[in-house]
């Protein structure tokens, strides 16, 4: 069903969305396929130039945009960015000459132009963070989800100058984690938000668990998530356990050299 409605709005086109219901529905399309693009590590056609926010929304819409559109934009936006730009562009480079690189030192910039955009979305919402509603929330658990992401995505090379890509220390990391599964926590006891929509900021928060009590909020809430009938989070919940399986391996490992 998903599938036949990406392919039936991409054969219509943006004309098709000119009424205030249509509008609606491909917001909540929006949202579900920029969080089914960044989990999985898709494409999307979303993140094409003519289907971007400020194309699609010109309808009538006046105003700025809301916090949980803009959001997805950034999603869509840096998911593209680790597919098409960072991965897709970095591994034909042989690894002897990347640090030398003008597509490497591009990427380095791009990656810290998005972060900074990023950045400045938080410091136009963050004051409304505190008693926000579960939308706004549901906004803010994404960005620091997607800033995991993004920052992650650089360290797994090696090939970038020291100060050049965006970084995040692990306290930072540690308050990240809890910050998300906090507001998920919040969002699945107060509002009908499909916990479908929330598998990505747990996905992230998971990746980046060290320790066994984040890791029990992440496995409690997609214990609940999955309870609710999106089975799905079974699949993520056994994704992150496996990964806590290998890094614990890797954490051995290092303790016998």
């Amino acid at each position: 069903m998903f599938y036949g409605t990406s392919k039936a709005l991409q054969l219509a086109g943006r004309p098709a969305l000119s009424s205030p219901l249509q509008q609606r529905l491909f917001s909540a399309f929006r949202v579900l396929e920029a969080n089914r693009a960044i989990l999985y590590g898709d494409v999307t056609f979303l993140s094409e130039h003519k289907w971007r926010l400020h194309h699609c929304t010109g309808n009538g819409h006046t105003g700025p945009p809301d916090f949980m559109a803009t959001m997805t934009e950034l999603l869509i936006e840096t998911s593209a960015f680790s597919k098409h730009g960072l991965f897709e562009q970095v591994e034909p480079i042989p690894e002897d000459v990347r640090l030398c690189n003008l597509v490497v030192t591009a990427l380095a910039r791009r990656g810290h132009e998005l972060n900074q955009i990023l950045n400045a979305w938080y410091d136009g919402n963050a004051p409304a963070s505190e008693f926000a509603d579960p939308f706004t929330q549901l906004a803010l658990a994404n960005f620091y989800a997607v800033r995991l992401f993004h920052c992650n995505n650089f360290t797994y090379y090696t090939c970038w100058e020291a100060g050049t890509v965006p970084q995040l220390d692990k306290p930072e990391i540690d308050a990240y984690v809890a910050i998300i599964t906090d507001l998920c926590d919040q969002i699945l006891q107060t509002s009908n938000i499909p916990g479908a929509i929330l598998l990505f900021p747990l996905r992230m928060a998971g990746a980046h668990a060290r320790y066994e009590p984040q890791r029990y909020n992440v496995r409690h809430l997609l214990h609940q998530i999955h309870n609710n009938g999106f089975v799905v989070a079974q699949r993520i919940q056994t994704d992150v356990s496996e990964l806590w399986q290998y890094q614990a391996g890797n954490n051995l490992d290092e303790l016998r050299m």
